[in-house]
Formats: structure tokens, C-alpha cells, sequence
């Protein structure tokens, strides 16, 4: 099986008094089950020493270890 590809897609606002923030979700989340039923393949093993990450973006540049990637995200503390 190919690599998993995931690319943002920026999705129209919704037409609503108040939403949530995920709605807004530049990217499809997964849990490890949902990754392994999309993709065939196991998701990269848990590192305790980074922050939880239920998505990924197969688009950014890592032909460079200074390459970075910067996103602004909304989260509630704690999670």
C-alpha cells in the first residue's frame, strides 16, 4: 500500500449563530482504528514526548530537517 496522503482543505464557514471549532478542521482526524481502516497500515507509534496529534499533512516539505510547518491551532488545555 502507498503512503497515506492527507492535504488541507479549507472548508466554507459554517452558515451558523455558533459552531465548534472543529468545523472549521483544515484536516480529517483519526483515531488509530480510523487510520488503520483508511489506510491499511498502522499509524506511527505514540511518542509521550509530543503533544497528541489526531491528523497529519503529507504536503509539507521534510526533504530538509529546517524545513518547518506552522499551524495555528484552537484547543481546549488539558487535552
Amino acid at each position: 500500500m502507498s503512503s497515506p496522503v492527507s492535504a488541507p482543505l479549507v472548508p466554507a464557514q459554517p452558515n451558523l449563530g455558533a459552531y465548534g471549532v472543529q468545523d472549521l478542521a483544515l484536516f480529517k482526524t483519526y483515531t488509530r482504528d480510523s487510520y488503520r481502516a483508511a489506510f491499511g497500515i498502522e499509524a506511527p507509534p505514540w511518542d509521550a514526548a509530543r503533544m497528541r496529534q489526531t491528523w497529519f499533512d503529507s504536503t509539507v516539505d521534510t526533504s530538509s530537517p529546517t524545513n518547518v510547518a506552522v499551524y495555528k491551532i484552537a484547543s481546549t488545555a488539558g487535552r
